[in-house]
C-alpha cells in the first residue's frame, strides 16, 4: 500500500528519497522561524520546488490514508488509489514522440524571422531526435520521470561530433560503451543545451496534455563541468597586445586589406564580436545627439546573437583620432569592408581565417604556443575590453550593456527587466574608460597608408 501511495506522486525509488531529504530540509528550517523557512524555499532551484511540493502532498496523502485504514477496508483503499492512478493515465492525450517534434517545430517556426527559421529549426531538430533515439520512439503519455533521467545521463556521456571519425555509424548504446578523451566529450554548454532545448519540448507537450507536468524537471538545474566565464576564452597579455599592435603590418604598411587593419582596432574599443563588426554597413556608423555611434542591429542581411545583442556603441576617442570616420567617407561602397565577402557564417568567416591561421602565428606576431585552450582568438578582444572596464569600476550591468550581454546569469530580474542601459553621453564616458597603456598608437601607420591596397567603390 504504501508503495502504490508513492508511485502516485514520484517515478522512482530514488526520485522519492531525494524529495523526503528536501522535506526534512525544509521542517528542519521552519522549527525557527518563519524567515528561516522563507531563505530556505528561496534557495532551491525549480526541480528542489518540485520535489518538495510532491513531497508535502505525498505526506498529506499518507496521513489521510493511515486515518482510513483504521476505518475502511484496505482493498477499498487500494482499489481508490489504483483508480487515481488509471484515470490520471486516460486523461492525457498521445502520440508519438516523433509527430509531436514536428508539430512542436511547425508551431515554433511562427515566432521566428524568416532568415533564422532553417538555422534554428535544424539545431532545435538535432537536439530532440537525440531525445528520441535516446528514450525510443514511444507515445508521448508513456513517458516518464525515469526516461529523462535517462536521456540525461545519456547526454553527459556522448562525444562530441559522434557522426565522424570512430564514433560514425555507432548506435547510441555502442557510443556510451566507449572510453572518451576530455577533449572528445560534450562541453558543459553544449550539454546544458541540450537539456534546455529538451526540457522546453516537453514542457509544450505537458501543455498541450501530451504528458504529465513536472517530468522535464531533472533537466533543470544540471551542474555540468564548465569552465567560469572569465576562464573560456584568455585574454591578451600587456605584451601580447604590443605584438599585435607594433607589428611590422600596422607599423609598416604591412596589412593587405582594409580589414585587416581597422577590425582588429574596432573589437579592441568596442568589445564586439568578430561577426558584428564584419558584416557593418556605412549606414550603421552615424551621429546621435553630436555623439559618433556604431549601431548594431539585424537590417538587411546581418545577423545578430540575440535581443539582448543590439545596441548603440559610442565611438571610442582613439579610432576617431585615427580617422575611422575619415575612412567610411573616403568609398561610396554600402558596406564598410567590402573586401568580405559573406559565406555560410556571416561577413566574419575569412578574416578569422586570416587572424588566428596567419596573423597570430610565429612569422607575424608569434603569441601561439603549443597548448591551443589557451591561445588567444579573435574573441579574446571581447574578454580583453570587459576586463579593462571592470577594473576601471564599471558595473557589470554597464559592462553587460555596452558589449550585449544578458546582464547577469539572465535570471536576475533585477538586472535585465529594471536597470536600463546609460544613455548616450554616459556611454561614451564608459567606452572611453578603456586604455592600454603597453600600446603605442603614434607607431601606428595612418589608415591611408595602413595597407597595401584597397580599390575605392
Amino acid at each position: 500500500m504504501l508503495d502504490i501511495a508513492i508511485a502516485k506522486f514520484f517515478d522512482d525509488e530514488e526520485q522519492y528519497k531525494k524529495a523526503m531529504k528536501v522535506l526534512g530540509r525544509y521542517q528542519s528550517s521552519s522549527i525557527n522561524s518563519w524567515e528561516t523557512a522563507q531563505d530556505f524555499l528561496t534557495s532551491l532551484d525549480s526541480y528542489e520546488s518540485y520535489l518538495l511540493e510532491q513531497a508535502i502532498e505525498h505526506e498529506s496523502n499518507i496521513n489521510k490514508t493511515k486515518k482510513r485504514f483504521l476505518q475502511d477496508d484496505v482493498s477499498v483503499l487500494l482499489t481508490e488509489i489504483l483508480n487515481h492512478t488509471k484515470e490520471k493515465s486516460d486523461k492525457l492525450d498521445s502520440e508519438s514522440i516523433q509527430t509531436l517534434i514536428v508539430s512542436y517545430l511547425q508551431e515554433l517556426q511562427q515566432g521566428w524571422k524568416p532568415k533564422h527559421r532553417d538555422s534554428n529549426k535544424n539545431d532545435i531538430n538535432h537536439k530532440l531526435k537525440l531525445f528520441a533515439d535516446t528514450v525510443g520512439n514511444k507515445e508521448s503519455k508513456d513517458l516518464k520521470h525515469s526516461d529523462i533521467v535517462t536521456f540525461k545521463s545519456t547526454i553527459s556521456q556522448l562525444p562530441k561530433n559522434r557522426s565522424k571519425g570512430r564514433f560514425a555509424e555507432k548506435s547510441i548504446p555502442e557510443l556510451l560503451t566507449m572510453d572518451l578523451t576530455e577533449n572528445e566529450k560534450l562541453s558543459g554548454s553544449t550539454i546544458k543545451n541540450y537539456a534546455n532545448k529538451v526540457s522546453s519540448f516537453i514542457k509544450w507537450m505537458a501543455k498541450n496534455n501530451y504528458c504529465n507536468k513536472g517530468i522535464e524537471k531533472p533537466l533543470s538545474g544540471m551542474k555540468v563541468a564548465t569552465k567560469a566565464n572569465h576562464e573560456q576564452r584568455p585574454i591578451f597579455t600587456d605584451d601580447q597586445l604590443t605584438s599585435l599592435f607594433h607589428s611590422k603590418q600596422y607599423t609598416n604598411s604591412g596589412h593587405k586589406q582594409p580589414s585587416h587593419y581597422w577590425v582588429p582596432l574596432l573589437a579592441l574599443f568596442t568589445g564586439s564580436r568578430q561577426s558584428e563588426l564584419c558584416q557593418l554597413y556605412k549606414d550603421d556608423v552615424y551621429q546621435s545627439k553630436g555623439i559618433w555611434v556604431i549601431d548594431i542591429n539585424e537590417k538587411a542581411d546581418k545577423k545578430i546573437k540575440n535581443n539582448s545583442t543590439a545596441r548603440i556603441i559610442p565611438i571610442h576617442n582613439q579610432l576617431l583620432k585615427m580617422g575611422f570616420i575619415e575612412y567610411i567617407d573616403s568609398f561610396t561602397h554600402a558596406r564598410i569592408f567590402p573586401d568580405l565577402v559573406k559565406k555560410r557564417d556571416g561577413y566574419g568567416q575569412k578574416l578569422s581565417r586570416w587572424f588566428c591561421g596567419t596573423y597570430l602565428n610565429k612569422r607575424n606576431c608569434n603569441i601561439q604556443n603549443n597548448n591551443e585552450s589557451k591561445n588567444p582568438v579573435f574573441h579574446s578582444f571581447r574578454h580583453t575590453a570587459a576586463s579593462q572596464l571592470d577594473k576601471r569600476g564599471i558595473l557589470a550591468h554597464q559592462v553587460s550593456h555596452v558589449l550585449g550581454h544578458i546582464p547577469g546569469d539572465g535570471n536576475n530580474e533585477t538586472t535585465t527587466r529594471y536597470i536600463k542601459p546609460a544613455d548616450l553621453p554616459e556611454r561614451q564616458s564608459i567606452i572611453n574608460k578603456l586604455h592600454y597603456s603597453s600600446i603605442d598608437f603614434s607607431k601606428i601607420r595612418h589608415w591611408k597608408r595602413g595597407y597595401k591596397r584597397f580599390t575605392k567603390t
